[in-house]
């Protein structure tokens, strides 16, 4: 509710083990060891808004815990013409469930588990070179109320905003116990190594089950840009986002479209 920074020392370390079990199901072993210093920031100080001596972590002990998560999925994204830029999926399906659990270390009292999913859907509206892209996507936390008990830094909470996740909003400007979204993109060719794209991403923040309920507070994100990519290549995206609210973005993405969000190691 009132605009604020902190500052944040990281340092962490990542495990992945991926396994196949055919060309389109997969899943995935991440962990990650994570030491984390976090203080006040530079312009509107966090310290100067909210009692940070309840915030886990927001001492000179700072955090140190370990996460652990088991992701499984089905990805049948493609191209469907050969004669177009094949970094650019057509058709296809992604379809994503995980788990996790998080333990503090050394004194740490963080102690929660999350789990969620996201499922997506590619439409070639026209020979591979008109695309239109819908997304879905929960991410939760549970064994902590967020608030009072200490469980869990507010660094690890689900979070919504940025270049990817209900654009037009600045980095994580929502967190909370949990968040939805859902995104149509829809994109187009340009030329030979651009395409022209536009978006509609739609999520919230989610406090309790009674606040799911509500659908007074959905945050609504919009924009578009170009992508800049070779036949085989991924270079990057330049693009402008705006929100409902009057938040106004440019930003250089150096990731595709949809990428996959790291819960292990996150910062």
């Amino acid at each position: 509710a009132v605009k604020s920074t902190f500052g944040e020392d990281v340092l962490r370390n990542t495990v992945d083990v991926k396994i196949k079990y055919s060309p389109r199901i997969r899943s995935r072993v991440s962990g990650a060891l994570m030491l984390r210093d976090i203080g006040p920031g530079i312009e509107d100080d966090i310290t100067m808004h909210y009692d940070t001596s309840k915030l886990v972590g927001f001492d000179e002990d700072g955090v140190k815990n370990v996460y652990v998560e088991h992701e499984f999925s089905y990805d049948s994204r493609r191209p469907t013409s050969e004669f177009t830029t094949q970094t650019i999926d057509a058709t296809g399906w992604w379809a994503s469930v995980h788990t996790g659990i998080a333990r503090g270390i050394q004194g740490d009292p963080t102690n929660y588990f999350r789990y969620g999913g996201e499922l997506q859907r590619y439409f070639d509206l026209y020979d591979g070179t008109r695309v239109l892209a819908l997304r879905a996507m929960f991410d939760a936390v549970g064994g902590t109320d967020v608030r009072t008990d200490g469980r869990i830094p507010f660094t690890d909470l689900p979070r919504l905003g940025g270049n990817e996740f209900l654009r037009g909003y600045a980095n994580d400007r929502f967190r909370d116990k949990a968040v939805v979204l859902a995104t149509a993109e829809y994109t187009w060719p340009v030329g030979n190594n651009m395409a022209a794209y536009t978006f509609v991403d739609v999520g919230r923040p989610i406090e309790s089950i009674e606040d799911a309920k509500s659908t007074r507070v959905f945050r609504m994100g919009f924009g578009g840009g170009i992508q800049v990519h070779t036949r085989n290549t991924f270079f990057t995206r330049l693009q402008v986002a705006a929100s409902r609210e009057g938040d106004l973005l440019f930003q250089l993405i150096f990731s595709p479209a949809f990428g996959r969000r790291e819960r292990a190691g996150q910062y």
